[in-house]
């Protein structure tokens, strides 16, 4: 049960830092990109979104 618990925590932990983390990420990005999106196209800015 320890360990399940152990690998429920570390999951938990790395989901919650890393999706505010991806979230603020692209919050920010995006609308500093908004203005550099309208020359260039924006399958760019979902793929660097994702990655």
């Amino acid at each position: 049960m320890m360990a399940m618990q152990c690998l429920l925590a570390k999951v938990m932990e790395r989901g919650i830092f890393r999706v505010p983390a991806r979230r603020k990420r692209k919050v920010e990005v995006k609308p500093s990109d908004i203005p550099t999106l309208k020359t260039t196209p924006p399958a760019r800015s979902i793929r660097s979104g994702y990655a």
